[in-house]
Formats: structure tokens, C-alpha cells, sequence
């Protein structure tokens, strides 16, 4: 289906910008974002400034376009003179308090096409840039694909979990991320049911592999700074074990799909669905002890309950922090980040402390950090700077 987008230059004048300026804006925003929270990490959520009133920074022209090359999908005039007004902290604040433009609510009939025209109008228009560059940050780590997922409304509402969260806890969001439909189709966590030794059957572990190599916790011990702890002979230590990743794989299993339109028995799996999170199903959940990070162990009496152990095991670890926070930096600001933007605490809160602290650790220093891609200047980048909006 013909996707009709009109895109139509601002009415409204804006700034005059110097040339050097003008090229900068024009190489755009880089491809992803990163997340993060207030100067501080605690367990609460937090993107109110920090409580030690400080002067305004100083906002240069061209320190304002690299800035918002990195915390948005592109500068605009209006956007460079208002950070160059309020400052990088009062810029940030005010993001943080912007409500979220969501994509369009999609059916059964919805092409992948209009998806992706909502996600570029979203890119080109909506003023909560820095959520929508946070959680397109997240879907390059916590990846879900239409290659596996045929249903638009599974990969709407996935944003949707994203957009939710990047400013919430990292708890939260590992936990909606788990329970989402489209994550259990696309790491086959949905309908994944205990063994049957009859069969020879056992509980698959795709998803308890993922969710510890890449959405938490790596594969070696780090050290607070992002290096790689090292046993007494000098070598790596490994984060968990294949008994750590069965241990998981039981926990994630007895969990269906929401129900659809053609209700089915408590007692029974759901075909899929993606309307709402996943709901659990005791009955093909794996019994027994197993085995967590760091030598835990857990045998609760429920799906749910075995769950949310599972996930606040892994929220409290101390890779975290370092590893999640990594690759958000390097999505957001530097590709080789060094130890100083590192979060020095295990990651309590995604949303404000990471890019806070990035984005204003990149503004002091010389390294101008990393460069936009040429898919981000085509599409978003290079538009907004020229004032183009999505009208449809």
C-alpha cells in the first residue's frame, strides 16, 4: 500500500546559522541513543536535576549542534538557539518531563510499511527526541524483527515497551522486555514448557542465553570501571555457567501469550498474541530448584513468583551497571568510551543517570565522540535540519 508522506518546510524562521554550523547539522544524529538518569544512581527513578543548584553552562553554537547530535535525532535551528537559552541540564530536565509520542496504534491489517512511516515521523517531529532516540538505543540491544515476528501489532507494542520504560528502571524494563510477546516469539520464551522426559524434551534456553550475554550481565566479570575482572591467573572470570543458563531456562517457562479474541482455558497455551504481556501457565512450569548468578538458588511455589526472583537477581548484579551502561554509551556518545563515563554503581535506574552523565561528560571534554551514520543523515538528520515535517 502507497504510504502518502508530505513533507513540508517549517513556516516558522529560524535562526541563522554560521556555514560551519550548517554542515555540522547536516551530518546529523548518530544512528542510536543511549539511557541513563540524574548525576547519582540509586533504585528510585529520578530526572529531576540534581539537588546542587549549578550555573548554566555556557552554550556554544557549535557545542550545541554536536550535543544535540548525539541526544536526538538531529539539530534544528529552534532546538540549537532554545539549548544555547536553558543549558545542556535545563535541556535534559525538560526531555525528561516530555510525555510520549507513541508510534500509531496498528491491526491485523496494518502494513510493516506504515509502521516504519510512523517511526520516521516520530524521528522527524516529536519533541520527546531524547525518549525516542533512548529507546531506539535499547531495540539495537533488547533486538525483536519483523524477519521472525509477522505482527505489526507485536512490534508496535514492543516500542511502545520501550518508550515506556527508558526512563524507568532497569528492573522494570528487563522485566516488561521478558513478558512481551514479541520478545517471547522472537527468543522463543512464549509457550516454552518444563521437560518431558518421555518425550526427551527439555525447556529451550534461547531466551535465558540472551537475556544474560546481552540484555544484563555479559559474559565475564567487570570490574566498575568496564574491565574485565581477572582470577589470579591473569585470565577472564566467566559471569555464569551453562548450569546458570538451565537454571534461567527452567525459571522461563509456563508462559503464554495474552489471551486473543477466542478466549482459551486457564489450564491451556495461548496461540499467538501481542496485545498485553504474557500471562503464566503453572501447570507447564518447570518445578524444582535452579540455579541463578553468583551461585543463587530459587524454588518459589509460582511462574510469577520464580520470575520476579529471576529478574531482581539479575537487576542487583553488579555487571550491569558497567555493561548495560557501555553499550548505551557507546550507542549515545563515544564508541571506545573510557572508564570515566562508566557508571561507577551497579545500573539501579536506565532512564536519566547514563545520558546525563554522558551527554555532560562529552560537553567537557575535547573528544567530540561519535559521528552519525549515513542512514541517520538521510532520514532524520539532514530533514530536520531543513525543517521538513512528516504531516501523515
Amino acid at each position: 500500500m502507497p504510504i502518502d508522506i508530505v513533507l513540508q518546510a517549517s513556516p516558522r524562521r529560524a535562526p541563522r546559522w554560521r556555514p560551519v554550523a550548517l554542515g555540522a547539522a547536516l551530518v546529523g544524529a548518530a544512528l542510536v541513543a543511549g539511557c541513563g538518569g540524574g548525576d547519582t544512581f540509586s533504585s528510585e527513578s529520578s530526572t529531576a536535576r540534581p539537588q546542587t543548584a549549578a550555573a548554566v553552562v555556557p552554550v556554544t553554537e557549535a557545542g550545541a549542534i554536536r550535543f544535540l547530535e548525539q541526544a536526538t535525532f538531529g539539530p534544528t535551528p529552534t532546538d540549537i538557539a532554545h539549548l544555547q537559552s536553558v543549558g545542556y541540564d535545563g535541556w535534559l530536565t525538560e526531555q525528561f518531563a516530555q510525555t510520549v509520542t507513541p508510534l500509531p496504534a496498528a491491526g491485523d491489517r496494518t502494513s510493516l510499511e506504515t509502521v516504519q512511516a510512523g517511526f520516521f515521523k516520530n524521528a522527524l517531529n516529536a519533541p520527546d527526541q531524547l525518549r525516542q532516540r533512548v529507546a531506539f538505543a535499547l531495540w539495537q540491544i533488547m533486538v525483536v524483527s519483523d524477519r521472525k515476528i509477522d505482527n505489526r501489532i507485536g512490534l508496535v507494542n514492543y516500542q511502545g515497551v520501550l518508550l515506556n520504560d527508558a526512563f524507568t528502571t532497569y528492573r522494570k524494563l528487563i522485566e516488561d522486555v521478558s513478558l512481551s510477546p514479541a520478545m517471547g516469539t522472537y527468543l522463543d520464551m512464549a509457550n516454552n514448557v518444563k521437560a518431558d522426559p518421555q518425550a526427551g524434551t527439555n525447556p529451550n534456553e534461547n531466551y535465558a542465553r540472551e537475556v544474560l550475554q546481552l540484555f544484563s550481565v555479559g559474559l565475564v566479570k567487570l570490574n566498575a570501571d568496564g574491565s574485565p575482572a581477572l582470577d589470579g591467573g591473569g585470565k577472564p572470570v566467566a559471569t555464569y555457567s551453562q548450569e546458570t543458563v538451565e537454571g534461567f531456562a527452567h525459571v522461563f517457562t509456563g508462559w503464554t501469550y495474552p489471551s486473543a479474541k477466542r478466549t482459551r482455558g486457564a489450564g491451556t497455551l495461548n496461540p499467538p498474541a501481542y496485545t498485553g504481556p504474557m500471562v503464566a501457565r503453572d501447570a507447564y512450569h518447570q518445578d524444582g530448584t535452579k540455579l541463578l548468578l553468583d551461585g543463587v538458588t530459587i524454588s518459589q511455589s509460582t511462574t510469577a513468583n520464580e520470575l520476579h526472583a529471576a529478574m531482581d537477581d539479575i537487576a542487583q548484579h553488579p555487571n550491569v551497571g558497567p555493561f548495560l551502561g557501555t553499550r548505551l554509551i557507546q550507542a549515545l556518545v563515544k564508541s571506545n568510551p573510557t572508564p570515566a563515563y562508566v557508571p561507577p554503581e551497579p545500573l539501579a535506574w536506565v532512564g536519566g543517570s547514563i545520558v546525563r552523565r554522558a551527554l555532560l561528560r562529552a560537553e567537557r571534554s575535547l573528544d567530540a565522540g561519535r559521528r552519525p551514520d549515513p542512514l541517520t543523515r538521510a532520514v532524520a538528520a539532514a530533514p530536520r535540519a531543513l525543517g521538513m515535517h512528516v504531516s501523515r
